[in-house]
């Protein structure tokens, strides 16, 4: 885990275009000989990367809808979550957004980025799923196509928090009030910065 924390280190620092084998191995305190008995290459650590970093944001994701608050509470907490604060949830904001470009050509990145799209679309469609069940959520829209619609929209409008076009709190309001209205609620939940979920 040392070489996949170096790695991140180097890529918030100088971005992914500034990364290499060399860097990473001073980063981590290791030989870049070291680093190829467990890596084939740059790509392949970068990969690793990426992986770590999307499971890591689905477990709090899937965290946050395991507790007993309704519906809108749910989604309002996911996309929380996903709205890149600074601290930690900027940090690892910038190492899935740096790693992009990694997933048009690394078959390994391609195949963890369909998996964390795919689970994060299921995880939206599970809470908007059970709040029409409960009466909370009267969607004018299948649930499927609204997962995919806010996991668009949360990806496109977190660019602008990194770039500071929009400030994070604009964009987390502005989410939560487009999922609502898919969503066919008038609650806007209770999420709000006041620590990292």
């Amino acid at each position: 885990m040392e070489i996949l924390d170096a790695a991140k280190a180097v890529i918030h620092t100088r971005g992914v275009t500034g990364i290499n084998l060399k860097r990473i191995a001073e980063q981590a305190g290791l030989s870049s000989a070291l680093l190829l008995y467990y890596y084939s290459d740059v790509d392949e650590i970068l990969a690793d990367a990426y992986r770590v970093a999307t499971e890591e944001f689905l477990e709090k994701r899937e965290f946050l809808i395991a507790e007993p608050v309704d519906a809108a509470e749910k989604l309002s907490r996911c996309l929380s979550l996903g709205t890149p604060y600074p601290g930690p949830r900027e940090e690892a904001a910038r190492v899935l957004y740096e790693l992009q470009p990694l997933i048009l050509s690394n078959t390994e990145a391609a195949k963890w980025s369909r998996e964390f799209f795919r689970r994060q679309t299921a995880l939206f469609k599970s809470i908007i799923e059970s709040g029409t069940r409960a009466g909370v959520f009267r969607p004018s829209l299948d649930a499927d196509s609204i997962a995919m619609y806010l996991v668009a929209l949360e990806d496109g409008l977190a660019t602008h928090a990194l770039t500071g076009l929009m400030t994070p709190e604009k964009i987390e309001s502005s989410l939560i009030a487009a999922a609502m209205q898919m969503v066919g609620s008038n609650a806007m939940g209770t999420a709000t910065r006041t620590g990292d979920i």
